[in-house]
């Protein structure tokens, strides 16, 4: 995935685990955040930027059996307005 990043100290594996607490912590079902909520806090808390082509590739990534968050996407509501959450754990 492109993340852009300045200086990151971060592997690709480690962002997707921030994005995944991210996630875990701030979404639920009936309570999704949006994409623009997810960047902001990833551009004021590690400096990360996601770039918005690969936005949902990498949601992909995090609903695999890896990360195994059930994640729904509004595809609809694009242009930094697409929300996305998942069922608590």
């Amino acid at each position: 995935m492109a993340w852009k990043t300045t200086e990151s100290n971060y592997t690709q594996g480690e962002r997707w685990f921030i994005l995944y607490d991210y996630l875990r912590r701030n979404s639920r079902k009936g309570h999704p955040v949006s994409r623009k909520q997810i960047f902001d806090y990833l551009s004021a808390n590690y400096d990360i930027t996601i770039s918005p082509h690969t936005f949902y590739a990498d949601m992909e990534i995090l609903s695999n059996d890896a990360f195994g968050l059930h994640i729904e996407l509004d595809r609809s509501a694009f242009r930094g307005k697409g929300g996305c959450g998942h069922p608590p754990l």
